[in-house]
């Protein structure tokens, strides 16, 4: 018995410093071993492992499997493994440790925690196998505003967005049928102010590990890096049209006057040179819309309460607009950048002038939120229009007109309401095109609701 115990010490002190992994002595207090041989017979126990198993012989010679049951699963792996098993009411830890040169095993065993707020990490979530929310960690309270009482006894998919539902129950299902795998999934949950927040979450089957007793989801805030994800791919997918609109568009132009610049040289003919000038206009002015696109298309970073009808009023004044009229229905403030927002009456106006004719009335007045039909207290996004009372917009144009480079003017760059468009994705409205009361165009901005901020694309 001296080589065994001598071999006993040396794998307990060995596994001990495997497992302990803040060197803490207090962790290793009440800890102990079963030496066990190849076929899981007892060789030694120390009095640490008999008080963890008082129910249990574990006197030399006794097979261990026959007294304790719950050892079986843990001893014939064949390699290294450490699980939790409860086999009276309090839990243990324990880690298997297998020898190739003799085939012996070494148990040690440790009291397991019975608190889930010393075993799990922040933000985690336990659901038991039908996904009902049985523990929620506290701090989704301090820094979620997501009180964990309110999560605990519901359903997981009825807490998050409706549209992430589908991949939970495949999660869930994943996690059931495999319960060594690890899934993650993102999702959105609504806090109690209403706001919707993006956590990233990885998934582990642990129902048979006490005190768990479920499917654990640790998670994390990714709200602010998703918002950053989002702003990159659009700044990415703006460059590539870029591309395509100058590659496209300048083509035409710079062969106008390329042919008319050989024809005056050849010929002198005075025309011909104003023809050139009128190409090289025409370059200028789309090379300044697509600069104005480019730096509309950046999120506002610092905004203000303006004045709609002040900022119309500025605007009007600096578009020729002929001999049309600018009604204010009524005024109202709004959370804007200034300069933006003229940019955006003006682009319109612009457009009016074009589309609705020269002796048209444009009217700005604000959008008021109304209570929807389907849920009582709930109303719809507050903003601003701009109408006009012309022909108005073909059906067949409306999911068009605010693609760069589209037009239906001989003489139009097609980069007026585009700009419109890139101006309210920057303040994070929708725009909406209507019919007015008049019958002519209605242009509607509204608040973007945050959960359609954080849309994953």
């Amino acid at each position: 018995m001296g080589a065994v115990a001598t071999t006993a010490l040396w794998c307990l002190s060995t596994a001990i410093a495997t497992t302990d992994r803040s060197g803490s002595a207090e962790q290793l207090d009440g800890d102990g071993y079963i030496l066990l041989d190849e076929t899981a017979t007892v060789l030694e126990a120390d009095p640490c492992a008999q008080r963890l198993f008082p129910a249990a012989e574990l006197t030399p010679g006794t097979e261990l499997p026959d007294v304790l049951p719950e050892i079986e699963p843990l001893v014939s792996e064949g390699r290294p493994v450490e699980r939790t098993i409860q086999p009276a009411d309090r839990p243990v830890r324990a880690t298997c440790e297998r020898f190739s040169s003799d085939g012996h095993q070494l148990l040690v065993l440790q009291p397991a925690p019975t608190d889930l707020l010393e075993v799990l990490p922040d933000h985690s979530l336990i659901l038991d196998s039908s996904g009902r929310i049985t523990f929620a960690d506290p701090t989704f309270a301090d820094e979620l505003d997501c009180p964990p009482g309110s999560l605990v006894g519901s359903q997981l998919e009825s807490e998050i967005h409706p549209e992430e539902v589908d991949e939970l129950r495949r999660i869930l299902t994943q996690l059931r049928a495999d319960p060594d795998t690890q899934q993650r999934i993102e999702f959105r949950i609504q806090t109690n102010t209403g706001e919707w927040r993006v956590l990233e979450a990885a998934g582990r089957n642990r129902l048979d590990e006490a005190p768990i007793d479920g499917l654990v989801f640790n998670c994390r805030d990714v709200t602010d890096r998703k918002q950053r994800e989002n702003i990159l791919r659009e700044q990415k997918q703006r460059l590539e049209r870029f591309a395509e609109i100058v590659s496209h568009d300048l083509r035409s132009p710079l062969q106008v006057a390329t042919g008319h610049l050989e024809r005056a040289a050849e010929t002198g003919n005075e025309a011909a040179f104003q023809k050139v000038r009128q190409a090289h206009d025409r370059i200028d002015t789309i090379i300044g819309d697509v600069l104005t696109l480019a730096r509309q298309g950046q999120n506002t970073q610092e905004t203000e309460p303006v004045s709609l009808a002040s900022i119309a009023h500025e605007a009007w004044a600096t578009v020729d607009t002929k001999e049309m009229s600018l009604a204010i229905r009524a005024d109202r403030e709004v959370e804007a950048d200034p300069d933006r927002l003229q940019q955006l009456f003006e682009n319109l106006f612009r457009n009016a002038v074009e589309h609705a004719g020269e002796d048209a009335t444009v009217t700005v007045g604000p959008v008021d939120p109304m209570h929807t039909s389907t849920r009582i207290g709930e109303q719809l996004p507050s903003g601003f229009y701009v109408a006009d009372d012309g022909p108005g917009i073909d059906d067949t144009h409306r999911t068009s007109v605010f693609d760069s480079g589209f037009t239906t003017e001989a003489d139009g760059t097609g980069f007026g309401l585009a700009i419109v468009a890139q101006i309210a994705e920057a303040h994070q409205w929708n725009v909406e095109i209507l019919d007015s009361r008049a019958g002519g165009a209605r242009f509607e901005f509204t608040e973007q609701p945050v959960d359609e901020r954080l849309k994953p694309n």
